[in-house]
């Protein structure tokens, strides 16, 4: 590829890949996709994306993955006790991963019933009506969970399967997430939503759940769905 340094930035790079060369290289990564049999997505939004950029339909099964600190059934440690819904964004502070849309909920949702919260970036400038909790360590996480009852992933870009949808749901906080978000496979379609509005109408009839009944995949369920799939495309029983 040629890449010229961008005009007046003597760090930058500037793409001046000639489109030709771009078909090329994207009929060069079709014919490799086209021999292979078989794919393993781990979200509804992967297969999706694969499909639309190879132009065909591929053989392949969905599969969610997991993490390995997921057990069983689900933490119990909700410490809530005020009558605010408390909301949360757990991301870095950047557009492409909806933050512009969560800050723009926060100003329209009515404070007297709504609290809202963000973790995992460094806050750099107030803002108004957000609490901004700043970054946390992964031994602080049930303590993030505990006081909060939804959390928002509002992505803009599509997302293959974030692990944050399952760790709200494994620490019984309930969770909203755009058409985007590859972890949508692990909820009931009411907590998907298309726009803001749709997300501020189901926000407004939200009510507090439990998640004690819920099945969790732990990684040890996902490594026997992928040996059973191997298994399965061997033809072999052992």
């Amino acid at each position: 590829f040629n890449l010229k340094k961008a005009s007046g930035n003597t760090t930058g790079l500037q793409n001046t890949v000639p489109v030709t060369e771009y078909s090329s290289l994207k009929t060069y990564y079709q014919e490799i996709f086209s021999r292979i049999d078989y794919f393993h997505f781990n979200s509804s939004v992967s297969k999706d994306v694969y499909e639309n950029n190879l132009g065909f339909k591929v053989s392949g099964r969905v599969l969610t993955i997991t993490d390995s600190l997921i057990k069983e059934h689900p933490l119990k440690n909700r410490k809530i006790n005020t009558n605010k819904i408390k909301v949360a964004y757990i991301g870095p502070n950047l557009d492409y991963k909806g933050f512009g849309d969560y800050v723009k909920l926060s100003n329209e949702m009515d404070q007297r019933y709504f609290e809202f919260h963000t973790f995992g970036y460094v806050p750099n400038k107030k803002l108004e009506n957000i609490v901004q909790h700043g970054r946390y360590k992964t031994s602080q996480l049930r303590d993030v969970y505990s006081d909060i009852d939804v959390l928002i992933v509002p992505s803009k870009w599509k997302e293959t399967f974030g692990l944050v949808v399952l760790e709200a749901l494994y620490n019984s906080t309930s969770v909203f997430v755009s058409q985007n978000v590859g972890a949508k496979d692990l909820l009931d379609n009411w907590y998907v939503y298309n726009s803001l509005s749709d997300l501020k109408l189901k926000l407004s009839e939200f009510k507090r759940v439990s998640f004690s009944s819920m099945d969790f995949k732990t990684i040890d369920m996902h490594v026997n769905e992928l040996l059973d799939l191997y298994r399965t495309l061997s033809g072999s029983e052992n």
